[in-house]
């Protein structure tokens, strides 16, 4: 049978490995894992059940972004990264810049770098080092982690939300990956732009991290008051 393979939910994809072994089925969630832990590679043989169709992994286009990691970003996407404009309006998008004037947007635009990603692109993987944080222009990504070979989506970012925030401050490992739901537009701040902006434009720079300090107080805030219901309800099953 001929079609192109689908995500599900289900218990849905044989593998055919390297030893012609053909492995039972598993979910999407397992199957991602094994891919990204090349026990998959991209000429393996899949199965989906559902759809009766066999294919190889390099087919599924949610897995195309592990197996082209060095060809992320492509000709066009850095062509665009040079050539693209920053407008004001495009910036004010960004609910962070809300407490910047139009002086310093202006300013802003000057340190970003504009990124488009088609869909299902990893923007961010998981344990490599942080060197940029980024801002949501257009479309949606989802911050997600594996849990025993299951994707666990931790938050879903829209048009004006941002990520990344931390490098700024410890450039430690990512601690999530970052997958595009459809194709998106990005800007990013690197740590080195960030530093240019701290030696050049002080103010703008200060501007920024207060910004993204009264951001991270609203954050734990919300976390703090999900905990403490998730607590009540703990208690109210203990009595």
């Amino acid at each position: 049978c001929t079609g192109m393979p689908e995500r599900s939910d289900s218990v849905d994809y044989k593998v055919w490995a390297v030893d012609n072994v053909v492995y039972s089925p598993v979910d999407f969630g397992t199957l991602e894992a094994w891919v990204q832990d090349e026990r998959v590679a991209e000429d393996t043989w899949i199965y989906q059940i559902s759809k009766d169709i066999w294919f190889k992994a390099s087919d599924f286009p949610q897995f195309r972004v592990y197996f082209n990691e060095e060809d992320d970003e492509d000709e066009e996407t850095r062509l665009e990264s040079k050539t693209h404009t920053v407008s004001m309006g495009t910036l004010r998008r960004i609910k962070l810049f809300g407490l910047l004037d139009d002086n310093q947007l202006k300013q802003l635009g000057d340190f970003l770098e504009y990124r488009k990603y088609p869909p299902y692109s990893l923007v961010v993987k998981n344990a490599t080092p942080s060197e940029q944080m980024y801002f949501v222009i257009e479309g949606e990504v989802r911050v997600r982690i594996n849990v025993e070979g299951r994707e666990c989506i931790l938050s879903t970012l829209a048009t004006g939300d941002f990520f990344g925030e931390h490098c700024l401050f410890d450039q430690s490992p990512r601690s999530a990956d970052v997958m595009t739901n459809v194709e998106s537009e990005l800007y990013g701040l690197s740590v080195a732009n960030f530093q240019r902006m701290a030696t050049e434009r002080p103010a703008l720079a200060t501007s920024l991290l207060l910004a993204i300090g009264k951001t991270m107080v609203v954050r734990i805030r919300a976390n703090n008051k999900k905990l403490e219901s998730m607590m009540q309800v703990w208690r109210s099953f203990r009595k």
